[in-house]
């Protein structure tokens, strides 16, 4: 190429002439001689061409790229004629020498061989077991080659005495607009026998459509067409559904059953609270607004329901604790036989030097270990840096913190200035509101901590990439636990009952309908409002595209190129897998560490996911450009994420255990006092003098009222020590931590015999792999016994012939 701008001009003059009086497309997903594939697409902007320093650093990065191999073809965009479309095509020879070089295995068609049972209902023609249709067929896949030539693209190198700058950084200099892969093809069905479907095709109808919500995912044909790193993702959303069934199943079967109880058989405290007399009352629940004696009969239909969200709370808070280790266990499991399959088991790390390091720290020195020259960060540098961060994340947790507070001054507030008269709905009204106001915040603070978490890692600078997106993970899930947590943490263990007349913030019978309330009014808003949203925010921008290409179409009377189509799909940026983990990661830890206290919460996030799968896998395949395929072996750092979130779930489980469920308090109630004939009712609550009570709170006491109800086990106003904590009470709180010792080491003895018993890779699959190493070492030495017996039968020829001409010779010479 000619490094002026005249050659420029030249070439945009020809192309716009020789598609003047063109009607029809170019040859889509080709160059015009329809033989070249497009495998990238390279977006220039006429503004930056024209300017002379940006021609020559754009022209020398072509030459470059020539130099490697690369072929290109100039188009003119249709839709804003300001765009200049570099379609970049990569031959077989110089993807089978960067194979090599970049030590990329694409003739290993990976190990098929691991079949996965299903349910067969589930299964489609993609994932039955009598066979695999992604089988290699002896050269690379689409994926393969767009990440080869991405790494092309991408490699900063020295050229002709010049440093040659890779592709990201030539965007982000500005010299280049954008750059993508292409897909393999449209994504619509086509029914002609005579079209070969391509895999995006096939992935439509089987994958990204919602006609195949309970089906399978074929999830090979997915990392074919994506590489590991989707797939792994995929791979987790299924595997984690799947086990979210069984917990909506037991969830709402407990619900169902409880239920089933209170309409059969009532007894016990329910019955005497509903059976209560009008005389009997609890006392006032109010701060500075005004007070009530409300009856505790009025609470009869938020007992019931508290009962049938509470009552089989202890066996579920265990059942969650363990299976939450189950499910991370089988994933380990899961996520050992893909590496095989996929053949990423024995794959490496990258730990390529980020451009912005080698920028942003100048310092060098020879390394120990190499001996060459490398950059580094010296440590009162990295000191200073790590503590801003440090700083912004503390600073960050306090502005959650005061968040938090004012939620729970507002919900005070709006609770005490409401009818007193009007409870319990009055409570609820505000449990509402609370909630709605929580999730509320949580989008807006999310918005806030995402961008920071990225922006303090770029100002950390880390070393390599996999730093990087560590670091953003850590700082973005630490932050968004703080959010999204703290406010239930505060309503599940903090606010319950204090056992004192007059501060009880919750219902009579403690916190838990609340916060099963709450616990499910988040989880249903987030996710039922994420997929309104996006599904909202998707049809609006269609809708845009799909009125600015007919206007193109019809100024200009020809179709808008593939190219130009991709181009103007959202981008899938190198985050958006990881903030879609996050997401998954927020509900996987509600239903770990809230799923007892809500048992319907994991319904809900399984109805939705379903959704969500396929809503995803449409938007990923059918409405955005293609990512960047990454060879990752596994979900990476999530891993310690999800190890993480079992280990907090078994520590929530068993205080949920401990302060939100009857079973301990009843179990005593059998065991010391039913005897003595005290009813339900005098057993859950102490009585309180209404003299004894605030000035304020006696303003409206109703007549001939003297004592009125609070939970909790205290002595009588007329006895020596009244107010003050019953035996009952301590006795109950042992009986509370013994059951918590013994859940917490029946939980960890199961979980230890889990991982000493079960590898993380499957144990078929080690033979097999086993059994292919035996196979591999036999064919070795077969062919080098082969090699042995040809190179003696070569030398036994030879010295045979040698020998014949030795007899000859000496033949001759005694015929002379």
């Amino acid at each position: 190429m000619k490094n002026t701008l005249e050659t420029v001009e030249e070439q945009l003059y020809k192309l716009r002439k020789f598609r003047r009086h063109d009607d029809s497309e170019p040859t889509p997903y080709y160059f015009r001689d329809g033989k070249r594939k497009i495998h990238y697409v390279i977006v220039l902007h006429d503004n930056a061409i024209y300017n002379k320093e940006v021609l020559n650093k754009v022209m020398t990065y072509l030459d470059f790229m020539e130099f490697q191999g690369l072929e290109f073809e100039f188009e003119i965009g249709l839709m804003d004629t300001k765009l200049l479309y570099l379609k970049v095509h990569a031959t077989d020879k110089v993807i089978e020498h960067f194979a090599n070089m970049y030590d990329i295995d694409i003739h290993n068609a990976g190990h098929n061989y691991l079949a996965e049972h299903r349910w067969n209902f589930r299964l489609t023609e993609l994932t039955r077991q009598d066979g695999d249709v992604f089988r290699r067929e002896g050269k690379p896949t689409s994926c393969e080659i767009i990440l080869i030539v991405h790494k092309i693209l991408s490699d900063p190198l020295t050229f002709n005495e010049k440093e040659i700058e890779g592709l990201n950084k030539m965007i982000k200099s500005g010299y280049i607009k954008d750059a993508f892969p292409l897909h393999d093809g449209v994504w619509q069905w086509t029914e002609a026998r005579q079209q070969y479907l391509n895999d995006r095709q096939i992935l439509s109808k089987y994958w990204a459509n919602f006609g195949a919500l309970y089906k399978a995912q074929p999830i090979n044909l997915v990392e074919k067409y994506f590489g590991t790193n989707v797939a792994f993702f995929f791979a987790w959303f299924e595997h984690y559904n799947n086990m979210l069934c069984l917990l909506a199943v037991i969830g709402t079967s407990l619900v169902v059953m409880n239920s089933f109880i209170l309409m059969n058989k009532r007894e016990g405290l329910l019955i005497e609270i509903c059976r209560a007399s009008n005389k009997t009352f609890i006392c006032p629940m109010c701060g500075d607004g005004e007070c009530a004696f409300i009856p505790i009969s009025k609470y009869c239909e938020t007992t019931k329901l508290e009962f049938a969200f509470t009552n089989a709370s202890a066996m579920l808070s265990v059942f969650i604790a363990v299976f939450i280790s189950v499910i991370v266990k089988i994933w380990r499991r899961r996520e050992g036989s893909l590496k095989v399959r996929w053949n990423v088991q024995h794959s490496e790390e990258e730990y390529k030097v980020r451009a912005d390091y080698k920028i942003k720290n100048p310092y060098t020195k020879i390394s120990k270990l190499t001996g060459k020259t490398e950059y580094y960060t010296p440590l009162r540098i990295k000191i200073l840096r790590y503590s801003v961060t440090y700083f912004m994340v503390v600073l960050s947790i306090i502005l959650i913190t005061l968040g938090v507070i004012s939620l729970i001054v507002m919900k005070i507030w709006m609770t005490d200035h409401l009818d007193p008269e009007d409870e319990p709905k009055r409570t609820m009204r505000s449990c509402l509101i609370y909630s709605v106001s929580q999730v509320i915040f949580i989008k807006i603070f999310s918005y806030l901590y995402i961008g920071m978490s990225q922006w303090l890692t770029t100002k950390e600078v880390p070393k390599t990439e996999k730093a990087y997106d560590d670091s953003v993970i850590y700082k973005i899930y630490l932050l968004g636990f703080m959010n999204n947590y703290l406010p239930v943490i505060y309503a599940a263990f903090v606010s319950d009952n204090t056992g004192l007349a007059g501060r009880d913030r919750c219902l009579p019978n403690g916190c838990g309908l609340t916060v099963a309330i709450q616990i499910f009014v988040v989880v249903f808003i987030k996710c039922v409002g994420r997929l309104v949203s996006i599904g909202i925010y998707q049809s609006l921008r269609d809708s845009r595209f799909a009125m600015l290409q007919t206007s193109t179409v019809s100024d200009t009377k020809m179709y808008i190129p593939t190219w130009e189509k991709e181009y103007y799909l959202s981008n899938p940026d190198k985050m958006f897998l990881n903030l879609e983990f996050f997401e998954m990661m927020i509900q996987f830890g509600y239903i770990s560490f809230f799923g007892a206290a809500s048992p319907l919460i994991a319904i809900v996030a399984f109805v939705c996911n379903i959704f969500d799968l396929r809503f995803k896998a449409v938007r990923l395949l059918c409405k955005s450009r293609r990512p960047v395929p990454v060879m990752a072996m596994g979900i990476g750092s999530w891993n310690k994420v999800i190890t993480f979130i079992s280990y907090v779930s078994a520590v929530t489980n068993i205080l949920i255990l401990m302060l939100h469920t009857r079973f301990i308090h009843l179990w005593v109630y059998s065991m010391y006092e039913s005897v003595s004939e005290v009813g339900y009712l005098d057993y859950f609550y102490s009585r309180y003098a209404v003299t004894d009570l605030h000035p304020k709170k006696q303003e409206e006491v109703p007549d001939n009222i003297t004592e009125c109800l609070y939970s909790g086990f205290a002595y009588p106003p007329g006895h020596s020590r009244k107010y003050e904590k019953t035996d009952v009470y301590y006795l109950i709180l042992v009986w509370k931590f013994g059951f918590m010792l013994i859940a917490q080491n029946v939980i960890a003895v199961f979980v230890a015999a889990m991982y000493f018993y079960f590898d993380d890779t499957p144990r078929r699959v080690q033979e097999q792999l086993h059994r292919e190493k035996l196979y591999a070492k036999e064919l070795r030495l077969k062919l080098l016994e082969g090699k042995m017996q040809m190179n003696r039968s070569i030398r036994s020829d030879q010295s045979a012939k040698s020998g014949k001409s030795a007899k000859s010779t000496k033949s001759k010479r005694t015929s002379l």
